[in-house]
């Protein structure tokens, strides 16, 4: 992976949500999830790129990101999400 091209640590920071984007594929997908541990990551649901708003701020985002937060929650309860500094402190 392509720090801050094929994988994207979402804002807010705290809420522990990940994005993986499709660079060759078309339609272009995301893909939203959240590490477990370094180099785990757990991926609940994808949209296409043209289902969201352009740059990644608006509510269908908001959506997205808050579906990971409460599967997260669901299906891990009690789990925190893993949390790092800098972006091979998840992908080592």
């Amino acid at each position: 992976m392509i720090e801050n091209e094929d994988m994207k640590h979402l804002d807010p920071y705290d809420k522990e949500v990940w994005t993986i984007r499709s660079l060759q594929v078309q339609p272009k997908v995301r893909l939203f999830g959240w590490f477990i541990r370094p180099r785990q990551f757990v991926v609940i649901h994808g949209k296409r790129r043209d289902d969201l708003e352009r740059g990644p701020r608006g509510p269908k985002w908001d959506r997205a990101m808050q579906k990971v937060v409460t599967a997260r929650s669901q299906l891990f309860p009690g789990v925190v999400p893993y949390s790092g500094y800098t972006f091979s402190d998840y992908v080592g």
